[in-house]
Order: C-alpha cells, then sequence, then structure tokens
C-alpha cells in the first residue's frame, strides 16, 4: 500500500468548534490531500454534542472544498438502529433509519456531505461501519464479560423482545486497512464496512468463557424493546474497495485476551 504521511492535529492546536482557520493553516502548510474525520465530542449522546458534530463536520467540509481535497467520513450501522428485525443484511441502497441522538447525528451528517457534493464538488467518500473492537476499551460489553469470566463470576447479557443483541463486530485492524483503502481510492459515495458475520452477545459470551477455561455462567437480562439486529452487506467493499476483513470474531476475542495476560 501506499505510504503516507499522516498528521493528527490535537484540539489545542485545531477547535472546529470555534472557526477553521488553524485546520486551513496547517493543511496549506503541510500540503494535506484528505482528511479523515475523526472529531467527535466527548459526549456524543446528547442533543447539545448533535449540533456540535454538525459545526465540526461543516467547518472541515468548508476546509475540504475551499482547497480541493478529499473527506474520508466515518459513520456507523447506527443510521439502520431503528429496525427492528431478527437479523438484517444492511446494504449501501436501505434507507437509514436512526434511533437515538448519535444515530441521527450521523444520518445528518451523511445529508450535509452529500449536499456538499451536488453543490460544492465536495470529494468525498463515507465509511458505515458496524461497531469495532480490538482497540481501547470498547465496546463495554465485551470488557465486563471479560472481567467476569477471569472471575469465574456469573455474566450477564441481554434478551430483547426479537431475542438476543445480534453484532457485526470489527476488529480494529480491518477497520484501518479500509481507512488505507479509502485514501488511495478514487471513490465517491458510501460503502458499509464490517465483518459480514452477525454474532448475538450470547455467543461472544460463551466464546470468552471457552477462551479463558472459566466456570462462569451465563444469564440474561430482559429488555422490554427490540434490537437492530444490524449485520453489514460487505458486497459494495469487496468491489469498489477492494476490501474484505481477515479477523474473525474468535481470533480477535483471543488476541484481546492474550493482550490483557500480557499487561
Amino acid at each position: 500500500l501506499t505510504k503516507c504521511r499522516i498528521f493528527k492535529p490535537s484540539h489545542n492546536q485545531i477547535d472546529l468548534i470555534r472557526g477553521a482557520v488553524d485546520l486551513d493553516f496547517l493543511i496549506k502548510k503541510e500540503n494535506v490531500d484528505c482528511i479523515i474525520h475523526l472529531a467527535n465530542p466527548r459526549i456524543y449522546t446528547d442533543n447539545e454534542a448533535m449540533g456540535t458534530s454538525l459545526v465540526m463536520l461543516k467547518n472541515v467540509i468548508d476546509i475540504c472544498c475551499d482547497n480541493d481535497i478529499k473527506l474520508v467520513y466515518p459513520s456507523g450501522w447506527e443510521i439502520y438502529s431503528g429496525y427492528r428485525s431478527n437479523f438484517l443484511l444492511a446494504s449501501e441502497h436501505l434507507p437509514p433509519q436512526p434511533k437515538g441522538v448519535y444515530g441521527e447525528t450521523k444520518t445528518l451528517c451523511e445529508k450535509i456531505i452529500e449536499y456538499a457534493k451536488i453543490y460544492d464538488n465536495l470529494d468525498y467518500l463515507i465509511l458505515r461501519f458496524s461497531p469495532i473492537y480490538g482497540g481501547g476499551d470498547k465496546p463495554k460489553f465485551i470488557y465486563n464479560f471479560i472481567d467476569k469470566a477471569v472471575k469465574n463470576e456469573v455474566i450477564t447479557s441481554h434478551q430483547y423482545l426479537n431475542g438476543y443483541p445480534t453484532l457485526d463486530l470489527l476488529y480494529v485492524e480491518d477497520a484501518i486497512s479500509a481507512f488505507t483503502l479509502a485514501i488511495e481510492k478514487n471513490i465517491t459515495g458510501s460503502i458499509n464496512i464490517g465483518s459480514g458475520v452477525g454474532h448475538s452477545t450470547h455467543d461472544v459470551a460463551e466464546m470468552i468463557v471457552s477462551q479463558l477455561k472459566s466456570e462462569s455462567r451465563i444469564q440474561h437480562k430482559q429488555i422490554n424493546d427490540y434490537a437492530p439486529n444490524i449485520v453489514m452487506d460487505i458486497s459494495k467493499a469487496k468491489t469498489a474497495l477492494g476490501w474484505e476483513p481477515h479477523t474473525s470474531l474468535t481470533t480477535g476475542i483471543g488476541t484481546i485476551l492474550q493482550n490483557i495476560k500480557k499487561r
């Protein structure tokens, strides 16, 4: 893959809420030709965060358009979080149906980007990621399960009105490879990125118990709501981006457990 120079400005260097002058200066100084917009409010699940996210993105879009550079925007499966199903394979043709502030924010951000393409010829690529694991401590439930399994304590998962919640969990290294290809490829539009495989939280708990040879038992808390159970259709990612995931959930969980042992 092509080698890139990467700049990761801190919040002290660039405040996207106040404006984009500092970002514009950096773009020109370092001859940047692509922005991956990863900046988010620290708290991103309330109404204030929605407004903040939109302001930050709009400032980035303006700079991209003014300097004729590409924007890579990480959206997420949350734009489909309002669906109710036992198993829903989400392609790029599935209309957004968000539930909650975060999903609504991502959907609005996508729309602003699409309008910028129409009116200002923005060069962009939206990558809609399924939940990413293996970097940091998210999703929280995985690390909660591991903590309980290490202690041989009861692991509590959830059961919704439409069964155990199913997630398409994507290993962090596979997500990074998608970003790399997004920078290199001359593609505009939206692409769904995930493992393409759904696992219930019960499955994840069983994997952890098995790999740790734990004596933990698994119980389920009933939730009076519906889980979206979204799995990404990654057909377009394979054909248009030339990308596919390489890390199975079993392998990814195993790597996490090995890293925890080393620490």
